[in-house]
């Protein structure tokens, strides 16, 4: 078993847990207005930290992990402050849980978290692709405004026009008309991604957020080659992330909203769950 998580700011607002029966990774995301209501430093930390310090209520297998979930998600929301939706924090999430009466191997992922498996037949990837596709519209207009208006791709992220942009996006939280599902403290997501497989048919699997999800796109691995890569280098392939990063600052080669987001990698292996 591995795990580690990273992070250039203050207040990492990724989080994660790794134990013998459930490995939780929440990648945290400040609110529309505020982000500080708890006066922890970010709100969004706070979340996704009080998230994994929940694991034993995530771990009882006697409901399922969305259920205990948007339980745990209505308790956090009676410790923070009475405020308007736009000032309460939300995150990703990817959550892997072993249910030892049913012998099976259940998840749960929310937004552009990522639990990646591999089976005795193949390799499954769980993420949601909402976020990302926002994500992306965002990015083919700032390379649009280069085009338009020169200047640096990453500058525009500055630009009014891309501002509102991004403004607009995140108001389309957990709004299912054309809108995406995150976790917040209200616990009303439309849709999720969730399943179950057999133990004995899981080989291993890695949890992570989407900011070390953009190693696979940097070494245009496919989803077999990357995971044994995570596996043989686990101590490794964050600073190889990180060097790519640094190498492509502008994110000229791998067009994207920052040039390092928060990375969190968990990876867990047969003799992890099933000693």
């Amino acid at each position: 078993m591995y795990s580690e998580s990273r992070s250039e700011k203050l207040h990492n607002e990724d989080a994660f847990y790794s134990g013998n029966t459930i490995w939780i990774v929440v990648d945290g995301a400040s609110a529309l207005c505020g982000g500080d209501l708890m006066k922890t430093g970010s709100d969004a930390s706070w979340l996704s930290h009080a998230i994994c310090d929940a694991r034993q209520a995530l771990a009882d297998c006697a409901s399922s992990i969305e259920d205990n979930l948007k339980s745990v998600l209505r308790a956090l929301r009676d410790q923070f402050p009475a405020c308007r939706d736009a000032m309460i924090p939300s995150c990703a999430l990817a959550i892997a849980r072993v249910n030892s009466d049913r012998r099976a191997l259940e998840y749960f992922v929310l937004g552009d978290c990522s639990l990646m498996i591999e089976t005795d037949k193949d390799v499954l990837v769980f993420s949601d692709p909402a976020v990302g596709t926002f994500d992306g519209k965002v990015i083919e207009r700032m390379q649009q405004l280069v085009l338009e208006d020169g200047g640096s791709f990453l500058a525009k992220r500055q630009d009014q026009r891309i501002k509102d942009m991004l403004l607009s996006n995140r108001m389309m939280k957990n709004n299912p008309k054309g809108g995406y599902s995150i976790a917040d403290l209200n616990a009303d997501w439309f849709s999720s991604v969730q399943g179950e497989l057999p133990l004995e048919n899981v080989k291993r699997f890695a949890l992570y957020s989407d900011g070390f999800d953009q190693l696979q796109s940097f070494s245009t691995m496919d989803n077999r080659a990357f995971l044994i890569h995570l596996f043989e280098s686990p101590d490794t392939v964050i600073d190889e992330l990180f060097v790519f990063q640094d190498e492509d600052a502008v994110c000229s080669r791998l067009p994207r909203l920052k040039k390092r987001d928060d990375t969190t990698l968990v990876l867990v292996d047969q003799t992890d769950f099933c000693s």
